[in-house]
């Protein structure tokens, strides 16, 4: 049985609701998902970004101002897959499900779910919800929202998440069932994040307007500038008072500017300040800094679907060559982990077993430790053994820049000259999603990338599948390097479709394995 994974993305869930933490907070009574899924939750966890905010808040106590580094996708629930988007829609919309603070599941606009056995899951959802422009919210727009996802013409960045989907049904006035057509450890997970959001159906069949139940609506939006948000009068999914009337997302992309505005309380909030500019934020008397571990780690991803990086040999050459140590060392240490070579953390760990069972394999799964002799070796049995001409594309931040310098001076030590490309978050993401094409050679128009995975749940395969399952390199997917191994897709989908979580455990490592003999990227930090 083959399964599709056709996308995914680059966001920190858990930024849902940070506004209103009471929604964090709303509990319901639901039964475990079976074995395999009820043991991915570790109460260890928190996933937040690094955040800071004014101690002494904003000159009106009623607004609140928020930083984001660049402008948001859409406010579409369904486009909404990467973490600054996020930020906004997830006040305007919500989900039949949230996380916790501890990132376990908790209703929101359910009011009780449960899973029936492995294929069936009952989600009772509340009668008393209404949108932000009054009308009541009916099991039509429950379903219609989820149902959306499925929908090839609605092109929805989350529809992936439904691969597994057989049906979903009304079954009691206030309930609906929803059946798999196979097993799949990670889909407790799925209507907590913004696949779980509900919108208005008629508003949105008439003009495609988004209307929500969520503590804020949308009160003006400036391209590239800025996005008011103000008080939902109509908000009822929790009984705790909302803080602000008011909320500003300010669009800065430049650090220094940014942290100028944090450091003179021209703003409140901003998540992911710039790393490099840390000391600066903590010297500062109006600053509060918070530091939080993640489910992100940040990577140099190879475009193996293009010349020069379709040759193993060359992405050996420079995964021995780029000392992930010295990086961190040099640049990373007080704000990231050190490098294993997985694609997920330490946090992880315990979302698929426990930490004993992924200990001793991290300290030995790098299998490219930084040796320049050993780099040049694979060079020379490359195609290109007197090196070539490639360009490195990251974004406008400095701490980027830094790490792309960084590289560039080191590969010029195999013959290798990079040419490093600027460009905006934007345009990163673009690249990732596969928004900037190459339809010559039929892939994402880049030679090397650095960017950064979040899973969007507590689950190693939150951080795997999306990036190396092979139905995820066209359009849309997340697996950018265009990675396709037949013995990988089959494992990865062996430990999804499992209840057995040492079935999963054998089955990841095994895909692990093979992906680190094929060096698709590079993981630089977490």
């Amino acid at each position: 049985m083959e399964m599709k994974k056709r996308l995914k993305h680059l966001t920190a869930f858990i930024l849902s609701a940070v506004l209103s933490m009471s929604v964090l907070l709303s509990g319901c009574g639901s039964k475990s998902a079976p074995d395999s899924a009820s043991d991915t939750g570790s109460d260890s966890q928190t996933q937040t970004n690094i955040s800071s905010s004014a101690s002494a808040g904003s000159s009106n106590s009623d607004t609140l101002t928020w930083i984001l580094t660049s402008d948001i996708n859409s406010l579409d629930p369904s486009q909404a897959y990467d973490d600054i988007t996020n930020m906004v829609v997830n006040q305007i919309t919500e989900g039949l499900l949230t996380f916790d603070h501890d990132n376990k599941v908790i209703c929101s606009l359910a009011e009780s779910w449960e899973c029936v056995d492995p294929l069936t899951y009952i989600y009772n959802v509340r009668s008393d919800i209404k949108f932000s422009d009054g009308n009541p919210m009916t099991m039509d727009d429950v379903i219609f929202s989820l149902e959306r996802h499925r929908d090839p013409a609605t092109a929805s960045l989350v529809g992936w998440m439904f691969d597994c989907v057989d049906t979903i049904e009304q079954t009691g006035d206030w309930q609906i069932t929803v059946k798999l057509s196979y097993a799949d450890a990670t889909w407790q997970y799925v209507l907590a994040t913004t696949a779980g959001h509900v919108i208005e159906k008629s508003a949105y069949e008439a003009d495609q307007t988004v209307v929500g139940t969520g503590a804020y609506v949308l009160d003006s939006w400036t391209n590239g500038n800025q996005i008011v948000l103000t008080r939902n009068a109509n908000y009822s999914t929790v009984a705790e008072p909302i803080f602000f009337n008011k909320v500003v997302f300010n669009i800065i992309s430049e650090d220094t500017t940014r942290v100028e505005a944090l450091t003179t309380g021209q703003a409140d909030l901003a998540l992911n300040p710039p790393l490099d500019m840390m000391s600066q934020l903590e010297a500062s008397d109006n600053v509060v800094v918070n530091k939080f571990e993640t489910f992100g780690f940040d990577f140099l991803a190879f475009n193996i679907c293009t010349s020069p990086f379709n040759d193993v040999n060359v992405r050996k050459a420079v995964a021995c060559a780029i000392d992930t140590s010295a990086l961190y060392t040099s640049l990373l240490s007080d704000t990231c982990s050190e490098s294993t070579g997985l694609p997920f953390s330490k946090i992880m760990y315990s979302t698929v077993g426990s930490d004993s069972d992924w200990e001793d394999y991290a300290a030995n799964y790098d299998k490219y430790p930084a040796d320049m002799e050993k780099a040049k070796a694979y060079m020379a049995a490359s195609a290109y053994p007197d090196g070539f001409t490639c360009r490195l594309a990251v974004d406008e931040t400095s701490l980027r820049n830094s790490e792309a310098l960084y590289i560039q001076a080191t590969l010029a030590e195999l013959g290798i000259n990079v040419e490093i490309e600027r460009m905006s978050y934007v345009d990163t993401v673009n690249i990732f999603f596969g928004g900037i094409w190459d339809s010559e050679n039929n892939c994402r128009d880049y030679d090397m990338l650095i960017c950064t995975w979040y899973s969007d749940y507590p689950d190693i395969s939150g951080s795997v599948v999306p990036i190396f399952y092979s139905a995820n390199s066209g359009v849309g997917g997340a697996n950018l390097s265009g990675y396709a191994n037949s013995d990988v897709d089959a494992a990865l989908d062996t430990q999804l479709s499992s209840i057995d979580t040492a079935q999963r455990i054998e089955m990841l490592k095994s895909a692990l394995d093979q992906i680190g003999d094929d060096v698709p990227m590079l993981v630089l930090d977490y």
